[in-house]
């Protein structure tokens, strides 16, 4: 946390009762906002802004006080949508949007502070950057798109599940073809619900999760199960097939292991 020393500069010899009445401690306890934050009127204009706000402006204070906040930062054309419609009284208490500012993206909580009369007064914006956490937000949904992808056109037949409800989470045409069951018919199901042979089934587990959790404790490596007689769904015997087990949270500890040794 960030030890902030009062703006004057010297040592702040006020008794705490008369520092509780001051306005001064509210400008201390604004600048410990670590994300930037300003306050500004009816008219849109900045009142206070804290050190955050003025480092990312890359103004002072002074400069920033009694210009409209667009002109500051975030810089716009105008008010942001959401902080218009709480000034303006359209029944808004706040507001939430996102602004992009220089090629960084910036998420605003605004809280409107209003009179007796319910008039809108003032506005507080806090601004946390949140670039970071939308381009890790890109990168995975680009990385399961391709996931997704490779698992579609696959001739193998692949059949992901969730590792702690046993749930089926993705099917692919192939084990469409194999079983006859199309996707939406068992996304969301058990595996054991549609006769396929789990090997979790024939090893006394009452779940999927109880099995992958018994194969965790015992620190077996991910290889080939045993292959079982299946079910269409027609009832007709399936041919017998060699299961390929991979549990990827174990396949990615034994290669940060392989990595360290």
């Amino acid at each position: 946390m960030e030890t902030i020393t009062p703006r004057g500069g010297g040592a702040n010899t006020a008794q705490p009762e008369n520092m509780a009445m001051s306005p001064e401690i509210w400008r201390y306890v604004f600048d410990t906002i670590e994300d930037p934050a300003f306050l500004h009127d009816a008219q849109f204009r900045v009142m206070l802004a804290n050190r955050a706000y003025c480092r990312a402006a890359g103004v002072t204070e002074a400069q920033a006080l009694g210009k409209p906040y667009w002109e500051v930062f975030p810089r716009g054309t105008g008010p942001m949508p959401g902080c218009k419609d709480a000034i303006i009284g359209k029944g808004h208490d706040g507001s939430q949007e996102e602004a992009n500012v220089g090629g960084k993206l910036f998420f605003s909580r605004g809280y409107t502070v209003r009179d007796a009369q319910d008039k809108p007064l003032y506005a507080l914006h806090v601004l946390s950057d949140i670039t970071a956490q939308r381009q890790a937000e890109a990168t995975l949904a680009g990385s399961e798109e391709r996931s997704r992808r490779a698992t579609e056109t696959a001739r193998d037949a692949i059949i992901i599940i969730d590792g702690e409800s046993g749930a089926v989470t993705a099917w692919n045409p192939a084990v469409e073809v194999m079983f006859g069951y199309d996707k939406e018919e068992v996304i969301g199901r058990v595996l054991h619900e549609i006769n396929y042979p789990t090997p979790f089934s024939r090893g006394g587990h009452e779940s999927h999760g109880a099995f992958l959790n018994h194969r965790r404790r015992r620190g077996d490596r991910p290889d080939p199960g045993a292959g079982g007689p299946a079910q269409e769904r027609d009832g007709i015997p399936h041919r017998a097939f060699p299961v390929r087990h991979a549990d990827w949270r174990q396949m990615a500890g034994h290669r940060h292991r392989a990595r360290h040794q």
